[in-house]
Formats: structure tokens, sequence, C-alpha cells
């Protein structure tokens, strides 16, 4: 009976655990995601403006 407690809070640690992995890897990948598509965002303006102002980039 002693035994059962200790491996319910053993269980729970190992899924808190689990789970805690799980989400930094999500956060993590969440972060790279929004930073990937800054950097696109930007690069497409850029874009943008270099085509419309095409003008401003001939010597």
């Amino acid at each position: 009976m002693k035994n059962v407690p200790t491996m319910t809070i053993d269980m729970l640690l190992l899924y808190t655990n689990e789970a805690g992995r799980f989400l930094s890897m999500l956060l993590y990948f969440a972060i790279l995601i929004t930073f990937f598509l800054k950097i696109l965002n930007h690069v497409i303006s850029f874009f943008k403006a270099y085509t419309k102002g095409h003008s401003c980039f001939k010597y």
C-alpha cells in the first residue's frame, strides 16, 4: 500500500516532464516559425518596394 502513492507521484512527474518537454518544443517551433515569417515578410516588402521604386535603384 505504501508503494502506490510514490508510484503515482513518479508517473505524474514523468508525465509532467514529458509534457514540459513537448511544450518547450512547441514553444521553440512557434518562435522559429514566427521569426521565419517575420524575415519572409521583410523580404517580400523589400522586393515589393524594390519593384515599385525600381527607378530609384537605377543609376
